[in-house]
């Protein structure tokens, strides 16, 4: 684990045993505790006072190709990932309501994969550097715990790819499907004396069932672990990312979807709407213990990012001598360490752990904007009409405790400081451009407490709070409703109170059943004000308050017959500032999922997967909304081993009935244009030959 979650973790470990990982598509099992330290075990989720689900991507039903974050995070009660049919934007994600507001990327939401922040110092995150065919499993945390990240009102989730181990192993996978799709992949993993190295290559092409929504992207991925001795172990993980085309269809008005859901949005096609991204990183992170009782964890990482995105911005708009044109161009790097200190031992005779650590982050990006035409001919780079330094640095001091005051109780305690600077410099000034440079700096202390409960060995039942922040990113900032030169020195920082009560029970044979209880009231909730001129403006719009229980369950049936279940009902509301209530954009008030497994004989799998959706309201005045719907999909799989060769042939079916419906949202779309289509019937069929180590599939 990393971040919050690791130290929350490892509160809660005195004494835990080691659960193995879980056996099956969606549990909640052990999370890995990899720290080099002989007093250091594997806390379950099922001992922490919080919501933690793991998802081994490793399990049956599982094989799809690499590039959804919808599929691969599926079965998570709280959390809402919509799917648009474009890589140009990534899949809007939610948890708990939190981030379902979000114009483009993901906002409310802390993101990492292996190690590294996906989610930038002003809260702004994306996922299209995951690689979810790479990776071995997937954290999410929701509830008051995620206090303790900076900028992360509404969760973490963390995306993990394995560590490299004996036997060796190697895999090549290829696959095809509907509406031009095609994906490749090759990996290897192993140890060579004392290190050990997985490495992972991935390629995709998609035509799209949508118009103008072709695309294509590589990744690779790089870990390595260095184990020093028995007290002591580095891992360095690197990742390359590489879009180089995206085509957007853009989103439709309410009767382009009615004629043809899968039609590319008429602005698209003129502005040949598109989005190019390249981005590096790699991370160092060292693991010493000292001592019995004590261990170090440093970390520190640096890569660099490059996104041109061609929009559809009408030529009368751009000529606004205020209009930022309607071609982004950013290119900058970002950097951050992370220290953190570990104690484990006992008090009073009772058992206590603490953990303290400090993080640095920092992003330096240079925005360019330019106009999306030459003379008469749409959709080509035209004249710089911006050019600026958006450097923004989080630096955030935290500490979690968890004392063992009798052998039925826990209680943890948190906090943690932030302070979040953030600073233009504007290089684009004339006599009509006025200088939007400035600065501004948030600040704020976010306690959390839980308290948990055993009412017996496979009962228990907790409660937890804390605050939480989220600051405006840089294009909140970026403009003043009344025209003025500077940044919007008037936003204020969201701020949440959280509270989580939940009971966990867990049976034989991987039953278990999660049940949790929350409420959140947020002051301060950002909002789009306006958009004119080629400038859109934000505003604090008011209190919002979520209300909601989740449900999720995974019980065996008869042999070889598995059943899950994800439930979440949610009343998310806004109050505005004139004292209206409304219901908050982007956020469905019931979702359902269900998934029905069988593991058979002679390497034999298959299963149903069903989810069913409330409407959506699509902006602030719920106008109009989203219909709700239902889905059906299926996969298939078997597994033949040849002595240390293992062929695995897998097949999906998405969408059997081939309902019409509304993937995602666009909130408060200015044109209308809220809606965008989720995919029609699909097929997905693959092969993947690994030697050595056994294939994971084959084990279930």
């Amino acid at each position: 684990m990393s971040g919050v979650l690791r130290l929350l973790a490892l509160a809660a470990a005195a004494p835990a045993a080691t659960v193995p990982p879980p056996a099956h598509s969606v549990s909640v099992q052990a999370l890995p505790v990899q720290v080099v330290t002989a007093r250091a075990t594997s806390p379950r989720p099922f001992d922490l006072p919080a919501s933690v689900d793991l998802i081994d991507l490793t399990g049956p039903g599982r094989d799809v190709p690499g590039i959804g974050a919808r599929q691969a995070l599926r079965g998570v009660p709280g959390l809402f990932v919509g799917e648009r049919q474009n890589l140009a934007q990534d899949a809007p994600v939610s948890i708990r309501g939190f981030g379902a507001r979000a114009a483009f990327g993901i906002r409310g939401v802390r993101l990492v994969v292996d190690g590294i922040p996906a989610t930038s110092p002003d809260g702004q995150g994306q996922l299209s550097n995951a690689m979810f065919g790479a990776a071995e499993r997937i954290e999410v945390l929701r509830g008051p715990f995620a206090a303790l990240y900076a900028n992360a009102a509404g969760g973490l989730i963390r995306v993990i790819t394995a560590a490299g181990d004996t036997p060796a192993r190697q895999r090549v996978e290829v696959g095809g499907g509907s509406h031009g799709t095609g994906h490749a992949e090759v990996g290897a993993s192993g140890r060579a004396g004392s290190i050990g190295y997985n490495f992972n290559l991935d390629r995709t092409h998609i035509d799209g069932q949508r118009g103008h929504a072709r695309a294509d992207r590589s990744g690779a991925d790089l870990r390595l672990d260095w184990r020093r001795s028995t007290r002591q172990r580095w891992t360095l993980a690197m990742n390359v990312f590489d879009q180089p085309r995206a085509q957007d269809p853009q989103s439709l008005t309410r009767a382009q979807f009615r004629a043809d859901p899968q039609q590319a949005a008429p602005s698209a096609l003129a502005y040949n709407t598109r989005k190019r991204v390249r981005q590096t990183q790699a991370g160092l992170t060292l693991h010493q213990a000292i001592g019995t009782h004590q261990a170090v964890r440093a970390t520190a990482y640096a890569g660099r990012r490059a996104v041109r995105q061609y929009l559809s911005v009408p030529v009368f708009v751009q000529a606004s001598p205020f209009s930022a044109g309607g071609v982004i161009d950013l290119d900058g790097g970002f950097h951050g360490v992370d220290l953190r200190w570990q104690w484990c031992s006992r008090a009073l005779g009772r058992p206590l752990s603490v953990t303290a650590g400090l993080n640095d982050e920092v992003e330096d990006v240079h925005r360019r904007g330019y106009d999306n035409f030459v003379g008469d001919v749409l959709g080509v780079r035209g004249t710089l009409r911006r050019d600026e330094h958006d450097i923004v640095v989080s630096r955030g001091l935290y500490v979690l405790g968890t004392l063992r005051p009798a052998p039925r109780w826990s209680v943890s305690a948190g906090l943690r400081r932030s302070q979040v600077r953030f600073r233009v410099r504007d290089g684009f000034v004339n006599a009509v451009n006025p200088d939007d440079s400035g600065r501004i700096t948030y600040a704020a202390t976010t306690p959390v407490v839980g308290l948990l409960f055993r009412l017996r060995r496979d009962w228990h039942v907790y409660a937890s709070w804390g605050r939480a922040f989220e600051t405006p990113t840089v294009a909140e900032l970026a403009y003043r409703a009344d025209g003025s030169a500077g940044l919007n020195l008037a936003l204020n920082p969201a701020r949440t109170s959280q509270l989580e009560l939940g009971a966990k029970w867990r049976g034989r044979g991987g039953a278990r059943f999660d049940l949790a209880l929350f409420a959140a009231a947020t002051a301060d909730t950002l909002g789009v004000d306006r958009s004119s001129g080629g400038r859109t403006t934000y505003h604090n719009i008011g209190t919002s308050r979520r209300r909601g229980v989740e449900l999720s369950a995974r019980w065996p049936l008869v042999r070889h017959w598995r059943l899950g279940l994800a439930a979440t009902a949610l009343t998310a509301k806004v109050r505005q500032s004139d004292g209206r209530r409304a219901l908050l954009p982007g956020v469905p008030r019931q979702r359902l999922q269900l998934g029905l497994d069988w593991s058979g004989a002679h390497g034999w799998r298959a299963g149903l997967q069903a989810e069913a959706l409330s409407a959506v309201p699509v902006g602030d005045a719920d106008s109009q909304r989203a219909p709700g719907y239902a889905l059906l999909g299926a996969h298939v799989g078997r597994t033949w081993s040849f002595g240390e060769v293992e062929l695995t042939a897998f097949a999906r079916l998405d969408n059997i009935f081939g309902r019409r419906y509304v993937g995602a949202v666009v909130v408060n779309q200015a044109q209308g244009r809220f809606y965008e289509a989720g995919p029609g019937r699909a097929v997905f069929v693959g092969l993947r030959l690994a030697h050595g180590g056994g294939d994971e599939a084959a084990t279930h």
